[in-house]
């Protein structure tokens, strides 16, 4: 019986901690976002990825594949379309291994967005039709009208050269 109750106080502290491990990486990945909007890149990136590795450690992989997209973008923002277009790909094998039809659709988009920055207009608009048609499932009507227009850009930039 001790030994039962012994057990039981382990599972909960271990529980506790896990939950508090991942409302820290919440808290780094907050003022990640919060670095990034003040344009502070450097600053935003290292809290990313302080809460990129916590949500590894604990397994929490719907917060692994927010960070992996959040570093992404801003790879994307420095121009560093190699290393974004890796940490979307990987952003978007866990949200399909997750069934997360919405991160799912948001990690094509971006996937797409880079695929177009980088000239590969054929990938590009294949990655964004994608999106498309998950938002269209989920009846998303702003991130339609978003990546209808994203389509139409590319489409534009294309017949322009």
């Amino acid at each position: 019986e001790l030994y039962e109750q012994v057990f039981e106080i382990g599972r909960e502290t271990s529980r506790r901690l896990e939950e508090a491990a991942a409302a820290l990486a919440t808290a780094l990945g907050n003022v990640g976002i919060m670095y990034s909007l003040r344009g502070d890149l450097d600053n935003a990136l290292g809290y990313f990825k302080q809460s990129l590795t916590i949500n590894k450690d604990i397994g929490h992989l719907a917060g692994e594949a927010e960070d992996l997209s959040s570093i992404g973008n801003i790879y994307l923002l420095r121009r560093e379309l190699d290393k974004s277009l890796e940490l979307y790909t990987q952003s978007l094998d866990i949200e399909r291994k997750l069934g997360r039809k919405w991160g799912e659709a948001n990690a094509l988009g971006n996937i797409g967005l880079v695929r177009a920055a980088r000239g590969e207009t054929d990938e590009a608009l294949e990655s964004l039709n994608e999106a498309l048609k998950i938002f269209e499932e989920l009846d998303a009507k702003a991130e339609i009208a978003r990546t209808s227009q994203n389509i139409e850009d590319i489409k534009g930039k294309s017949k322009v050269k």
